[in-house]
C-alpha cells in the first residue's frame, strides 16, 4: 500500500486582502524553475499552478503532478507558508491512496454493488443509492472495468474508486501494473486546513475508513478534526528577485530559441530582441512604480 497523498488543491483569498500574494507566488515559483505557460498559469513537474479571479476572490489551483513535484523538492511546506500569511480558505482538497498490485475490475464492481445496496458511507449517513454511479467499459484485455462515483459532486464529501492502471493506459502511459485508486474530495465546509495538504492521511481515513477501507493500525496517522490548529509551517521563504531571475534563465529553452531566431535574422533580429526586452522592462517598471533599468 502506498501513502495517502494530496492530489489536488484549490484555495481562495479575498481580492481585497490579496495584495502581494501573487507577486510572492510568482517569485517563489520562478525560484523553483516553474515555466510560464500564460499569464497566471505555470507548469511545474508536468502539472500546473493556476492563479485567477472569480467574483471577489483570488483563486489558486494546484494539480496533483505539481503537488508531487513540490513534495519531491521538499518545497511544499514553504509553498504553503506563503499562502498561510493571507486570509485563505481551502475550497477543495483531493486525497488519494493507490493499492498497488490489486486487480481493479472486481474491486470497482464490488464497491458499486455494495454502494447501490446502501452499504457504504463517507460521513455518518450512508451514501444514497441514487448518488452512486459508474462508468464501466472493457479494458485492453476485454475485462469490464472503470470508475465508481460515490456521492454528488456538490456534496461536502464525495469519493471515487477506479482502475488506475486502465486510466493511465488510456492516457497513453506505459502499463503500470494492477492498481486501484481510492480518491476522496472534501470542500472547505468540512474544515480542512493547510495541515491536511501536508498530512492528508487524517482526513482521508476519517471518511474512507468508515466502510470503504480498513483503517491502518493506530498511530500511523493523526486523528482528524475539522478546523484543527497547532500545526506549524516553516517561516515564509524570502525569495530575492535576482535569485529567481537567475533560476529562470538557467536552461530556459524558450529564451534560447528566441536568441537563436534573433541570430538567424542577423543584426536586425538581435536589435529587435533587445528592444523588446527593454520595452517590456520599462513598462513593468512604470507599472510597479520602480526606476526603469
Amino acid at each position: 500500500m502506498s501513502e495517502v497523498i494530496c492530489d489536488y488543491l484549490n484555495v481562495t483569498v479575498p481580492l481585497a486582502d490579496s495584495g502581494g500574494l501573487e507577486d510572492e507566488l510568482r517569485l517563489y515559483l520562478a525560484s523553483l524553475g516553474a515555466t510560464v505557460c500564460q499569464v497566471g498559469l505555470w507548469s511545474l513537474g508536468g502539472g500546473t499552478v493556476k492563479l485567477g479571479e472569480r467574483g471577489r476572490v483570488l483563486t489558486l489551483g494546484v494539480s496533483g503532478a505539481a503537488l508531487q513535484e513540490l513534495r519531491g523538492m521538499g518545497a511544499l511546506p514553504e509553498f504553503l507558508a506563503i499562502i498561510a500569511d493571507w486570509p485563505h480558505r481551502i475550497t477543495r482538497l483531493d486525497a488519494a491512496l493507490d493499492l498497488l498490485g490489486r486487480e481493479a475490475p472486481g474491486i470497482v464492481r464490488q464497491v458499486y454493488d455494495q454502494a447501490r445496496a446502501g452499504k457504504h458511507r463517507l460521513t455518518r449517513k450512508a451514501i444514497a443509492p441514487g448518488s452512486v454511479r459508474c462508468v464501466f467499459g472493457p479494458d485492453d484485455q476485454g475485462v469490464e472495468t472503470g470508475t465508481v462515483y460515490l456521492g454528488k459532486r456538490t456534496a461536502e464529501v464525495y469519493a471515487k474508486v477506479y482502475d488506475k492502471r486502465w486510466e493511465r493506459m488510456c492516457r497513453g502511459n506505459p502499463d503500470p501494473g494492477p492498481c486501484v485508486r481510492y480518491e476522496l474530495t472534501v470542500t472547505g465546509k468540512t474544515g480542512v486546513t493547510l495541515r491536511d495538504v501536508v498530512e492528508p492521511a487524517g482526513v482521508f481515513w476519517h471518511h474512507m475508513g468508515k466502510s470503504l477501507l480498513d483503517c491502518p493500525p493506530g498511530g500511523t496517522f493523526h486523528q482528524w478534526k475539522g478546523h484543527a490548529e497547532g500545526f506549524n509551517l516553516p517561516p515564509r521563504p524570502e525569495t530575492l528577485p535576482y535569485q529567481a531571475l537567475v533560476r529562470r534563465l538557467e536552461g530556459n529553452a524558450e529564451l534560447k530559441e528566441l536568441v537563436w531566431l534573433a541570430v538567424q535574422a542577423g543584426d536586425l533580429g538581435a536589435r529587435r530582441l533587445l528592444q523588446e526586452v527593454q520595452s517590456l522592462a520599462e513598462g513593468e517598471a512604470k507599472a510597479s512604480g520602480l526606476a526603469a533599468p
